[in-house]
């Protein structure tokens, strides 16, 4: 019995010198997290090295939902689906430009994940949600959101044996010949070696590190000092540059998440309130409005990295009466979703501060963005006929219809600034091995989440793909790594016989 089945709550002792064990998990969040279950269920002794005061990492600030098919509770919920059209929606999103590999791998297997994850203790609301423009509703959403499934998660793990350092920080990989043997570990007292049979990275993306941000997704720097980093603090990359030393490739350049903000209160708004209007530096438009926010965000992206909500009176001082509907996307446990930087209090202190150009006319208005006035007064005549009739050139929603045509008329600037998830790193394969240069395993090293790229595409899939990959493909790392190490151990005593990567 491990110290933390006697006590959950307790942390492993690191004593000083080396120290071996299964299966080393390096990271966290819902990847780490599943895979360390899932190894120490397969009967492996695991160790999860983790730089912050608390495990959970990116997944613990996130809302919460896991994109998947085929669970018992989509099956409660009535939801028709299959794996053969989840991967369909999913690759029409991406256009293709994944590995398949590990993309079949998490639609296959992403319900039993999800009812693996509620067998141990995460609770989910019982009806799936729409997280993007899927043929039938995938997301869950758990209960308490990310906070809420990863301690349920890590409530489990501990209870299970699986021992975790906190405040430990991987450093690099070590190597016995071509095999992944362990990491040298930053520890509170000092520099030591973990030994491992097998090691998995779920070491997160590199949100927090300017310098990686700038060589591998340089889009992000195109908003200037806009930018912010919404994901944890000690997402620094640590993992993609583990694996660059030892020489395994990675694909994904300038590949992330990036939504729309208006930098006026930094909180994470995934979603602008359906009855925006967003028009280009031509004074065009360019979106539907209420399309998945990755979409909206890639489209601003594509027009020069800016736009501006062009909005009137009623934003100001919206009339308790008006029944535009805001967001099409519902979250259970959110009775009433408002934005925080379109508030009409905000907006309204913005204005005053000189911060948002406001004009009694759209030409004035026109004239204070810099906008070309002809092309602008003709947008939002456009809108506002559609608006009246019920039909919007780009297809939004009627209910989400508001004309554009009270005075005072404000142009709210915004930008695809706030950096949810990076995408670059390197590749796993179907039973989540790392893959080398040559595009096989590297033996003993396993990888999911973040820190891998090509599984998730140019376009962001829709709400819950980022968790629901990384849990997914996270517990098969954790089962693959096991079964490694296990055979490793039978090859140690068994001489002449080399481990078996896959």
């Amino acid at each position: 019995m491990t110290a933390q089945e006697k006590n959950p709550g307790a942390e492993p002792d690191m004593p000083d010198g080396e120290m071996s064990i299964d299966v080393l998990v390096l990271g966290s969040g819902i990847a780490g997290g599943c895979a360390a279950l899932a190894a120490r269920e397969a009967g492996a002794q695991v160790l999860v090295v983790e730089p912050a005061e608390t495990p959970g990492g990116h997944s613990r600030l996130s809302t919460g939902l896991v994109m998947a098919s085929g669970s018992a509770l989509h099956t409660a919920a009535g939801v028709t689906d299959s794996p053969d059209s989840f991967l369909r929606d999913y690759l029409n999103v991406v256009r293709q430009g994944v590995a398949p590999g590990p993309v079949r791998s998490y639609v296959d297997n992403s319900g039993a994940t999800v009812d693996w994850l509620v067998q141990h203790g995460v609770r989910f609301h019982p009806r799936p949600v729409h997280g993007g423009n899927a043929t039938v509703p995938r997301a869950l959403v758990a209960e308490g959101f990310g906070a809420g499934m990863m301690s349920a998660l890590w409530t489990a793990a501990r209870r299970a044996g699986v021992d975790i350092a906190l405040r430990h920080r991987a450093l690099r990989l070590l190597r016995a010949g071509d095999r992944v043997v362990g990491a040298l570990v930053q520890t509170p007292a000092g520099e030591q070696q973990v030994h491992a049979r097998a090691v998995v990275l779920a070491t997160g993306g590199f949100g927090a590190n300017p310098e990686l941000l700038t060589e591998h997704y340089p889009a992000s720097n195109a908003v200037g000092d806009w930018l912010w980093n919404i994901g944890h603090e000690h997402n620094r990359g640590d993992g993609l540059v583990m694996a660059r030393e030892i020489g395994a490739p990675a694909v994904g350049h300038d590949r992330g998440l990036r939504v729309l903000h208006a930098d006026f209160v930094r909180t994470l708004e995934a979603t602008i309130p359906g009855w925006v209007v967003l028009v280009d530096g031509d004074g065009r438009r360019f979106v539907d409005e209420t399309s998945q926010y990755g979409m909206v965000a890639h489209r601003t992206g594509a027009v020069g990295e800016r736009a501006w909500a062009v909005l009137d009176a009623r934003a100001l001082d919206r009339p308790v009466d008006d029944r535009t509907t805001d967001y099409l996307q519902e979250i259970p446990g959110i009775a009433q979703r408002r934005s925080v930087n379109f508030a009409p209090a905000v907006l309204r202190e913005h204005c005053a501060a000189g911060r948002i150009p406001t004009a009694d006319t759209l030409t004035e208005l026109a004239a204070a963005v810099g906008l070309p006035a002809a092309q602008l007064v003709a947008t939002i005549g456009q809108y506002n006929e559609g608006a009246q009739a019920g039909r919007d050139r780009f297809g939004k929603r009627a209910d989400c219809l508001r004309a554009v045509d009270t005075a005072p008329y404000l142009a709210v600037e915004v930008r695809p600034a706030s950096l949810v998830y990076t995408a670059y790193g390197p590749q796993i394969d179907e039973n989540a091995c790392l893959l080398d240069e040559l595009g096989g395993p590297v033996p003993g090293l396993f990888a999911a989440g973040e820190v891998t790229g090509g599984v998730l595409g140019d376009l962001y899939v829709g709400s819950g793909s980022g968790l629901g990959t990384a849990g997914t493909l996270g517990r098969t790392a954790g089962e693959s790594a096991a079964a490694y190490a296990a055979y490793a151990a039978y090859a140690a005593s068994a001489p002449g016989t080399a481990p078996n990567p896959s």
